[in-house]
């Protein structure tokens, strides 16, 4: 009698798992493929995640645990490291494209000629497939114009910008960017002195920092997340900037945020020979210039390029003015001229 319970009781068991059984969860199944990488052994932190196939674009139900695991979670709350890296990462992927991207003021559109006309302040050389897009897109593949301006990531008000009195000016050269910087007689080296000087004497036609106040450098102390490169997410940020000299960008973003930005005899140049992110980013409420300044995209060797590798993007928003500011110093050029101009290379 007691052997014949034990097998009943084994069956109505077996009935009752394989009733479970039929409830799992078809996610869990052997037969479903797995959705998340780390399931087959792939590191997310791995250099090549993101040319593999659980790369952009990911499974909806693992794009926001891949992107909150390469979040840093001390740059929360922290002025040196507000960019998070999910920004980062979204922000990296629309350098690929290859554009050249006005923001704000530095287009207006003509209604009755339905064409974009950008401020006459700047010239704009372009070797795109087809320069009409220029003038007569909104958005194209290779030019996109938008009146939305991207935020500060580095300047707050009242903490690095917008103070009681400005901001002593930043003079950014290439050396301040990590990069090596120039031999003396080099004719891309910034003449600091010169750039220091055409400071003081400018009439900008914005808030001015009063040097005659000011204690002596060794002494000045630079108000958080001001005046130096952060490599957590590319940037330089000054309340004023004043880029200086010839700076080469090669393979990499530079992303410069300031209330107040002049090209001082400047030249940068933005090349890349691979398929990466690669560009310059310019968010400011003004720009100014003095002297003959150019900002170059171009392919480092369009033999040697990837496929499908671009002309690095330049991407400028401006809210406020693009003017040229007036200076008694020389103009320190051998042109003898005054401009500000963009050039973009060809695109694949």
């Amino acid at each position: 009698m007691l052997l014949k319970n034990i097998f009943s009781l084994l069956v109505i068991l077996g009935v009752l798992t394989s009733c479970f059984e039929d409830e799992i969860d078809p996610q869990t199944s052997k037969n479903t493929p797995l959705t998340d990488p780390e399931q087959q052994g792939i590191n997310i932190y791995d250099p090549d995640f993101l040319n593999s196939d659980f790369g952009f674009p990911l499974d909806p139900n693992f794009e926001l645990t891949a992107l909150e695991r390469l979040r840093k979670s001390e740059c929360i709350g922290n002025i040196d490291c507000s960019m998070s890296d999910v920004d980062r990462l979204a922000d990296d992927f629309t350098f690929k494209s290859g554009k050249l991207i006005l923001r704000g003021n530095l287009v207006k559109l003509n209604t009755q000629t339905n064409q974009w006309m950008i401020d006459s302040q700047l010239e704009v050389i372009s070797s795109a497939v087809k320069n009409e897009t220029l003038l007569s897109q909104q958005e194209s593949e290779i030019h996109k114009f938008t009146s939305e301006l991207q935020p500060y990531f580095q300047l707050v008000s009242g903490i690095n910008m917008n103070l009681d009195q400005p901001i002593k000016p930043v003079t950014l050269t290439q050396e301040k960017l990590g990069l090596k910087d120039r031999e003396p007689g080099d004719p891309g080296l910034c003449n600091i002195l010169a750039a220091e000087n055409f400071e003081k004497n400018s009439l900008p036609p914005w808030p001015k920092y009063d040097h005659s106040q000011i204690l002596p450098s060794t002494k000045y102390t630079w108000p958080q997340g001001t005046g130096m490169f952060n490599e957590n997410n590319d940037l330089f940020a000054a309340e004023t900037l004043v880029v200086c000299g010839e700076i080469i960008l090669l393979n990499r973003t530079v992303k410069l945020e300031a209330k107040n930005i002049i090209f001082y005899n400047s030249h940068i140049k933005i090349r890349s020979d691979r398929d990466m992110p690669a560009g310059l980013r310019v968010t400011a409420e003004n720009i100014g210039y003095f002297g003959a300044n150019i900002i170059e995209s171009n392919m480092l060797n369009r033999v040697s390029g990837q496929k499908n590798a671009y002309a690095p993007t330049i991407d400028l928003s401006v809210s406020g003015i693009v003017t040229f500011v007036p200076s008694p110093v020389p103009i320190n050029n051998k042109s003898n001229a005054h401009f500000m101009k963009i050039f973009m290379a060809e695109h694949n």
